[in-house]
């Protein structure tokens, strides 16, 4: 968790970087805490915390074994099947669109709200509420005018001649588009104000304004994040795979977070930007486009909460591995039986925990949003969907059958990767 949210610090915005600062160190204090204070408190107090139990706890869910006993009996038809609707529930995140709302998705019950949605609806622009702004010398006030007012899909321009608005031989003039700021024509219309302030012709241009502040936020923060999710899945490899001693165990790990993120996008992606249910779920139209920094933030979250889930799923699998195949136990299983039970005992010992997990956020990020902002409730939905998709689909089906279609490889560890971790031999089944 504190790996996923690291890659927020490394995100150059501000409110970004510290989100994941405060974020990544949640997770570092309450280990802390876990390897220090909780085994004081119970070695002092243990026995009188359990009052007033009256018998001993079940860990066992008769029901999740015979769902990991299901799966396995149809392992292929399992995998196949889920990787074919998480790969449906994707396909939308190819037309995802980054930006700010749309005016359509941003109208509500507030005063305010309604009054610019009935003067756009009365012939006002839909780009005049967010203008582009232009900072020009001013002696080229006049020319600048011109020029853009010339650009295709600029329905005005305005220079103001109040003080505030010169100073310095500079001034700032309001470009505002006949579309939405955030739709296409929106953003091709910005691509030709500023190839024409970039064309020299009027000196020294500034072009800033939200629209402007949309496209940069896109570069600045996706530019390389290609370089941040290839670190972060690095570093979570190798940390997986000296905690799991197993190669193809992180591996199919990092597959399916990749999977379920991607699901997560695409069904938010037809909710918010597309439109289908969001008037229906939220009493709100779409937003056109997805929030700019709701991709990575809802990667950091996700990637380590549904990693949560996986580590408590494969450690468990891997305990009852070992007792199933060490020689201290009575009549040591083959590789194929061992791995079917280590499925099973883990999904039956790790279900409800990971159930009542996911409940648990996944209500609290529907409670997150109601809250009256739209950039706030595509988040809210991201992560609300990211959870249910990865303990229902992922958790419950996919990743258990992966399990028992590897068989003995999920536990064996090239010797090459065994020594850089340096894990011990006798802690390793290795490999050539």
């Amino acid at each position: 968790v504190a790996v996923s949210l690291a890659a927020l610090v490394l995100v150059p915005i501000p409110f970004l970087r510290s989100i994941g600062l405060g974020g990544l160190l949640i997770p570092l204090f309450s280990v802390a805490i876990s390897l220090t204070l909780v085994p004081a408190l119970l070695s002092a107090v243990g026995p009188r915390l359990a009052w007033p139990r009256r018998g001993a706890t079940v860990t066992r869910s008769r029901l999740w074994a015979r769902v990991a006993t299901a799966v396995l009996r149809r392992r292929w038809l399992t995998v196949l099947g889920s990787t074919a609707l998480l790969l449906a529930l994707a396909a939308p995140v190819l037309g995802l669109t980054l930006g700010t709302a749309q005016l359509a998705g941003v109208s509500g019950s507030s005063p305010a709200s309604q009054a610019l949605s009935a003067a756009v609806a009365d012939g006002l622009p839909p780009g005049v509420p967010r203008p582009t702004e232009v900072v020009v010398a001013e002696g080229q006030v006049g020319a600048a005018v011109d020029r853009l007012g010339a650009v295709d899909g600029v329905a005005a321009v305005v220079a103001p001649e109040a003080d505030a608005w010169r100073g310095g031989g500079a001034a700032l003039l309001q470009v505002w588009s006949d579309a939405d700021a955030a739709s296409e024509r929106g953003r091709d219309t910005l691509e030709r104000v500023r190839a024409v302030a970039s064309s020299g012709d009027l000196g020294e241009v500034v072009v800033g304004g939200t629209p402007a502040e949309d496209a940069d936020f896109v570069s600045a923060v996706y530019g390389n994040a290609v370089w941040v999710v290839l670190g972060v899945a690095v570093v979570t490899f190798l940390l997986l795979a000296r905690a799991l001693r197993s190669l193809w165990l992180p591996v199919k790990a990092l597959a399916l977070n990749v999977v379920s993120l991607a699901a997560a996008y695409g069904v938010t992606v037809l909710i918010w930007q597309e439109g289908l249910g969001s008037d229906l779920l939220f009493g709100q139209s779409a937003s056109g486009v997805i929030t700019t920094w709701v991709p990575v933030a809802a990667f950091a979250f996700l990637f380590g909460l549904s990693m949560d889930y996986e580590v408590f799923l494969l450690s468990r699998m891997r305990e009852e591995y070992d007792d199933l195949t060490s020689p201290q136990a009575a009549g040591p299983l083959d590789d194929r039986t061992a791995t079917d039970r280590a499925v099973v005992e883990g999904i039956a010992h790790t279900g409800r925990l990971v159930t009542s997990a996911a409940l648990i956020l996944f209500f609290a990020f529907i409670a997150l949003s109601t809250v009256p902002s739209v950039e706030v409730k595509v988040l809210a939905t991201t992560l609300a969907l990211g959870i249910a998709i990865d303990a229902v689909i992922v958790r419950g089906l996919l990743a258990p059958a992966l399990v028992g279609v590897l068989g003995g490889a999920n536990w064996t560890m090239p010797r090459w990767l065994a020594r850089g971790l340096l894990l011990p031999a006798d802690e390793a089944r290795v490999s050539r």
